[in-house]
């Protein structure tokens, strides 16, 4: 994100650029915040390599159907 400089105001063009990078930003964090939240995926136990892809794969799947409930619903 783009800052002003101090007692000056934000150019228009980084201002633009500033709302593309939020738009990327909302789409990939809203999900992460989801399985964080909701799954408790806070913190990664190594327990080998095949258990962690199957439990983030599993977490990540979940998140989409929490995310998509009220179409799915409808």
């Amino acid at each position: 994100m783009r800052k002003s400089p101090k007692s000056r105001p934000l150019h228009p063009l980084d201002v633009q650029t500033n709302h593309i990078i939020a738009m990327v930003r909302a789409k990939v964090e809203r999900p992460l915040r989801v399985i964080k939240r909701k799954f408790g995926h806070v913190k990664t136990r190594y327990r080998g390599l095949a258990k962690t892809r199957t439990k983030m794969f599993t977490q990540f799947v979940l998140g989409n159907l929490f995310l998509m409930r009220q179409k799915l619903i409808a």
